[in-house]
């Protein structure tokens, strides 16, 4: 949504640039996860084995989504639909549908900060929400029990009694547990309904690594971070864009024509401090002390997979130079992960 909306303040709401179509009609189509590729509220279908007529039948229902009276050779049609990369026995059906060879994008924002954002979300029309803390343990039980971690790893509510422990990791892995296994694991558990999961979308390693299988290696996925590109744009900068339109094979500097009309940088300023700053309340300081074991894990397995620039991209030192936290707010958040306080980052 955010790369979206970044696109269309910039460009207009209908059309964005010269060569590329207005986005689907439909904000987010589901057209492969709901509709033919075996998701929740689908028939399972055998792409691999499928007979053509019915494939056309697909292509003509799926391209129903766009304008065709816009439709050209040199033009570029889009759609978002967040909940495909979470959804990987999809993609056999985006292969055999989609001939013309469809390129993913997709934006990654620090994973506590968007399973957080998640639960505030699906809470906000919720009077008296349930703790996130108490959702959370409900999750770190199921992946107990499904071997993604060990046994002797505690659940929040545990490692809030685990007194001094509390600075050690409360999570404990089975070592040489390859990325294939975890992807594969992370899927059976959540084969069913994953709407009401707020840490799982936050596993960027496993979710994306059939993906990049598949599309990375002929350059068809593009994967951004979401603090870098917000960042850029509040910079007003246009590198971002251009870095998406070349991987979509446009030139930005040829096809941008004259500026957006837009009188000053402020529009797209609060834009991009509105994705970043929802009106909830903080989380609290201990809850992401103990998420930032459990995401530090598979965030190791990131550059491995997508490239050395993502180094240690969301690692949070909390005791120097915090990202999560100005110098005088540690001393709180110390004492709240050890007294129990509700200091909060």
């Amino acid at each position: 949504s955010t790369i979206w909306t970044v696109l269309r303040k910039r460009y207009g709401r209908h059309v964005l640039l010269p060569n590329i179509l207005p986005q689907s009609r439909s904000f987010e189509p589901h057209f492969f996860d709901w509709k033919i590729g075996g998701g929740i509220g689908a028939h399972s279908i055998n792409f691999t084995d499928i007979d053509e007529a019915k494939l056309c039948d697909f292509r003509k229902e799926y391209m129903g989504y766009w304008d065709h009276t816009m439709m050209r050779s040199d033009v570029i049609a889009f759609e978002k639909t967040p909940r495909y990369m979470i959804t990987p026995n999809i993609i056999p059906a985006i292969e055999a549908v989609c001939v013309w060879r469809p390129k993913i994008l997709a934006i990654l924002r620090n994973p506590i900060d968007r399973a957080y954002s998640h639960y505030a979300m699906t809470q906000r029309r919720n009077k008296s929400p349930p703790a996130f803390s108490r959702l959370i343990d409900r999750e770190i039980s199921k992946y107990i029990d499904a071997g993604i971690l060990r046994k002797t790893s505690l659940t929040y509510s545990q490692y809030e009694r685990s007194g001094p422990d509390r600075f050690t990791t409360p999570f404990h892995f089975y070592e040489n547990r390859t990325l294939e296994e975890y992807s594969r694991l992370f899927n059976e558990v959540y084969a069913g309904d994953k709407q009401k999961e707020f840490l799982y979308r936050s596993f960027y390693a496993p979710i994306l690594y059939p993906w990049v299988i598949q599309f990375g290696k002929q350059d068809r996925l593009l994967v951004l971070q979401f603090e870098d590109f917000v960042a850029r744009e509040n910079a007003n900068q246009t590198t971002h864009v251009e870095e998406i339109l070349g991987f979509a094979g446009l030139d930005y500097m040829q096809v941008r024509g004259a500026e957006p009309n837009i009188s000053n940088s402020s529009g797209r300023r609060r834009l991009a401090d509105w994705t970043l700053k929802r009106k909830y309340k903080a989380m609290p300081a201990r809850v992401r002390f103990y998420l930032s074991f459990l995401y530090g894990h598979f965030n190791a397995m990131l550059p491995d997979l997508l490239g050395e620039e993502w180094q240690n991209v969301w690692d949070e030192d909390f005791f120097e130079n915090s990202p999560a936290a100005s110098n005088a707010k540690i001393g709180k958040m110390l004492n709240e992960i050890v007294n129990g306080s509700q200091a909060t980052l």
